[in-house]
């Protein structure tokens, strides 16, 4: 079963490119080393879907 972890993005200011490198250091701080997964973004209602994945 794939297994992926979703960040969304709820700012009121959609960035012009994904903000991965943001996600990485957040990851980071919690003990999450998403620097070697598969990345994906899409935009939704609700804001911006930063998805990592492997």
């Amino acid at each position: 079963m794939p297994i992926g972890i979703p960040g969304l993005w709820t700012g009121k200011v959609v960035p012009t490119s994904p903000p991965f490198e943001q996600a990485l250091e957040e990851g980071m701080t919690v003990g999450l080393d998403l620097s070697r997964e598969e990345r994906e973004f899409h935009q939704v209602r609700q804001g911006l879907v930063l998805l990592f994945h492997s």
